[in-house]
């Protein structure tokens, strides 16, 4: 009798097939028979091919150029496990990575979040990217409840997932779903014990493409169910966004001595991604102002 599955990691596989067999790798030896891996890729993307034959292991077609997000959305619905570890192929788990995410209960928190370590010797690119998106998820202390985590090393309850319907049909965008659970007395939990290492595989090109496609959704998730009024005002005062963001961020990681290293290099890069999602977050406003589809 096969046993019934209780934890299922899902892979957002986009632009990084090159790192799966690590990350196969790094899991492999933790694979227990009431565990599954899913590698989720959009159609036509290679990163389904050529994947070492271990149990437990599937690949999950979804829309092709589906966004990360939307690659764990399929992974979640078709998941088996109540508890839902998320990776990207971008991010390669420590080798006990596996051994603390069976530590973590779904019953107590709604989701928990791990620690995103960058390699020494990162290129200026890798090194914006990882300030831009992981600064939240990369300091070595302060394990404890939080209002985010990065769902790039997640460990989520996939019942409180599947209770926003409405939610999923846009794919899995983290915030969105960590407000809901908050509002429904859930809570989140930063553990710097579930550890992964960045391992970019973006190029410039592709990264501001990505920047430019999620800051889009949010801006339209964001003006969306407002009046008129309120949309036509986010619009109007949208070209602030870039100004203010730079300026937040900028603030943040001068704070950090572990993050300064490096950033002269790494700020040209970091603020062209920060103005790639600004315009998008401009567009997102304009589709809800003058209420273009998705």
């Amino acid at each position: 009798m096969t046993a019934p599955i209780s934890c299922s990691i899902v892979i957002a596989a986009r632009d990084a097939e090159e790192n799966l067999a690590a990350i196969i790798s790094a899991l492999a030896p933790g694979m227990t028979n009431d565990t599954e891996i899913l590698i989720c890729a959009g159609q036509g993307d290679p990163a389904g091919a050529k994947l070492p034959d271990i149990a437990g292991l599937r690949v999950i077609t979804g829309r092709r150029d589906a966004s990360i997000p939307e690659l764990w959305r399929d992974g979640i619905v078709a998941a088996r496990g109540r508890g839902v570890g998320l990776l990207t192929a971008h991010c390669i788990p420590s080798p006990a990575w596996l051994m603390h995410l069976r530590k973590l209960d779904p019953d107590k928190r709604a989701g928990y979040g791990g620690r995103i370590t960058e390699p020494a010797g990162t290129g200026a690119v890798s090194r914006a990217i990882h300030r831009l998106r992981y600064f939240g998820a990369s300091a070595a202390d302060g394990a404890g409840e939080v209002d985010e985590i990065a769902a790039d090393n997640a460990f989520y309850d996939r019942d409180e997932i599947l209770r926003c319907p409405d939610l999923l049909a846009e794919g899995f965008w983290e915030p969105a779903y960590h407000a809901r659970f908050r509002a429904r007395g859930r809570t989140l939990e930063y553990v710097p014990t579930l550890c992964v290492n960045h391992a970019n595989r973006y190029s410039a090109r592709q990264f501001m493409q990505q920047r430019r496609q999620h800051g889009r959704a949010f801006g339209r998730e964001r003006a969306e169910g407002k009046r008129a009024v309120s949309r036509w005002l986010m619009l109007i005062a949208s070209p602030a966004v870039f100004p203010i963001f730079a300026a937040k961020v900028t603030l943040r990681i001068l704070g950090r001595a572990d993050l300064r290293a490096g950033f002269l290099r790494a700020a040209p890069w970091l603020y062209l991604f920060l103005a790639n999602w600004s315009l998008g977050e401009m567009r997102g406003y304009a589709d809800a102002a003058l209420g273009r589809g998705r």
